[in-house]
């Protein structure tokens, strides 16, 4: 999670919200790394070797597309960013919403 935070706020639209210093970012980019590497050449050697043999490169890409659905529901998962984000109904105008809704013939 802490990897896929670094990256993500690289992105210009929330690079302003985030304080990391590049000595942080690489620190972190180090222990993903790290990481990655102990998975797949230790921990799971054999489950890496099976799968680049029978399902080639496609395998790694599909692993770590995964890794990142799981970092990115834990970080949506944490009681706090889920509190925060249903704090955004508190903002919403429901009339309007309820209008589209009833436009739609959806039941609100």
């Amino acid at each position: 999670m802490t990897w896929m935070f670094a990256a993500i706020s690289l992105n210009p639209s929330v690079q302003s919200y985030a304080n990391l210093s590049d000595t942080q970012r690489d620190t972190i980019n180090h222990k993903f790394a790290s990481l990655a590497v102990r998975l797949l050449s230790t921990d799971c050697h054999d489950e890496a070797v099976a799968a680049l043999k029978y399902e080639g490169a496609i395998a790694l890409e599909s692993s770590f597309a995964l890794l990142g659905q799981v970092a990115a529901r834990g970080l949506m998962s944490d009681p706090h960013t889920a509190s925060a984000m249903q704090s955004l109904g508190t903002d919403v105008d429901k009339a309007k919403l309820n209008a589209l809704l009833d436009e739609a013939g959806l039941a609100h």
